[in-house]
């Protein structure tokens, strides 16, 4: 079974864990029998818009055992990320969640006309002159960071503009690429390995195969999605967006009819190389 190949396992949360405020069947059960099992366990979201203890809380409230320490959110790793570029004062386009965490890092936030970065969190009253001055800011070589790049986010009404939308209106107006902390980039899947021996073997289980998947592969780890549908194949085999396997739920981790496919080394100089399960 899946469960005995792996060390570590990442796991995304709303699709997988928790669909808005329900806990998805068999979740809590199977998390908490890979921790009898000694298994290590990280909690990702792309999602700026928390902290990591209130991520924990709500986890803890849906009867998931999970510890801050354990979580590792879009606006933390920025946050995180421009500490460790030495970065002292930021425009911040997000909300109070972004802004208390570059706060705790030691980061200046006010409205200044003259910063080292701009960070580009959700920030549902953004204004349009915020955008320009962003990309002013952009033009004159000030760092680009975002959180994410999801361009639409999952509502009962259909998709909504995300971070991506605003990242899109000051990448085309200033043909600047932003460094993205978010999945699928490989920053937060290397940050939430950093805990672990180099030895150990590790999974993203996710339920988006554009972000999870993807930034798995990209990361030098396997991938398995979550989904009750049957997914169709990217045209190449080795199209770093088709999971590693397929499964309906976490309960299915445990099952002995369900394996999962030796992945393929990928060629990332200086990332973690893929274990072979």
């Amino acid at each position: 079974m899946i469960a005995d190949k792996f060390d570590v396992f990442l796991f995304d949360l709303d699709g997988v864990i928790y669909i808005g405020s329900e806990p998805l069947p068999e979740a809590a059960e199977s998390l908490k029998r890979l921790r009898k099992e000694k298994k290590g366990i990280r909690f990702l979201t792309n999602d700026p818009c928390t902290t990591r203890e209130k991520t924990a809380r709500r986890l803890m409230s849906l009867g998931v055992e999970a510890r801050s320490e354990e979580v590792i959110t879009s606006s933390w790793l920025t946050a995180q990320y421009l500490k460790n570029e030495k970065i002292k004062t930021a425009l911040v386009l997000g909300d109070e969640h972004l802004k208390w965490e570059c706060q705790q890092v030691g980061i200046h936030i006010q409205d200044q006309n003259d910063v080292e970065a701009v960070v580009v969190g959700w920030d549902i009253d953004v204004f349009f002159r915020d955008i320009q001055k962003a990309a002013k800011l952009i033009q004159r070589e000030t760092k680009f960071v975002v959180t994410n790049a999801d361009r639409t986010f999952p509502t009962p009404e259909g998709p909504l503009p995300a971070v991506g939308a605003i990242v899109e209106a000051i990448r085309v107006s200033t043909n600047k690429k932003p460094f993205i902390v978010g999945k699928p980039n490989p920053y937060m899947f290397k940050k939430a390995l950093e805990d672990f021996a180099s030895s150990s073997r590790a999974v993203m289980v996710g339920d988006n195969p554009y972000t999870d998947v993807l930034g798995a592969h990209q990361a030098g780890i396997q991938a398995i999605l979550v989904s009750d549908h049957k997914m169709k194949k990217f045209p190449s085999a080795r199209d770093f967006r088709n999971p590693d396997a397929t499964i309906p739920n976490l309960k299915s981790l445990f099952d002995h009819n369900i394996d999962i496919k030796n992945g393929f080394l990928l060629p990332f100089l200086g990332q973690r190389k893929l274990k072979r399960a």
